[in-house]
């Protein structure tokens, strides 16, 4: 397990004293994570999250490969934290694809990223505005085809 800060590291403990096995899902650990890049979006996330309005996310590819950071696996279990820093639930990856960024369309997916829209039209659009930056951070040139790991989450712990 990576580094937590003292409130996720607690609270990863009390979410593993209430399974029967505990050493199985320790070894599951992904991370502790933020949706969007401010704590005020974090919040929003958070809170999509808990609702249940949020069930689904992304990530660039080519983000984990440049930065070596492990991918994303089935049966991940991964801490949501609030703009705060603030845990507030276990997820677990129940589904993960690779899907070019131009082929999502599974409704189903983007009603459940919560944030970008209902329509295809409405998330793309989106998606693009926000992938587009941070490949250009990478050193690379966006493309409608670029790489992206889809994956579908459900709460575990709160």
């Amino acid at each position: 397990m990576g580094a937590l800060n003292e409130k996720s590291s607690a609270f990863w403990q009390a979410y593993l004293a209430t399974t029967l096995d505990v050493e199985e899902r320790a070894n599951r650990f992904f991370e502790a994570f933020q949706i969007g890049d401010t704590p005020d979006y974090a919040d929003y996330g958070a809170r999509l999250i808990l609702a249940g309005a949020k069930t689904t996310t992304s990530g660039l590819r080519w983000e984990y490969e440049q930065s070596g950071m492990a991918r994303p696996f089935v049966g991940a279990l991964s801490i949501v934290e609030n703009g705060q820093n603030e845990p507030v639930c276990v997820v677990e990856t129940v589904w993960l694809a690779e899907i070019p960024l131009s082929a999502i369309s599974e409704l189903d997916f983007i009603v459940g990223y919560g944030e970008w829209g209902e329509t295809v039209e409405s998330w793309q659009q989106r998606a693009w505005a926000y992938y587009a930056p941070h490949c250009l951070e990478l050193g690379l040139t966006p493309q409608h085809d670029m790489p992206m790991l889809c994956e579908r989450f459900q709460v575990i712990y709160r």
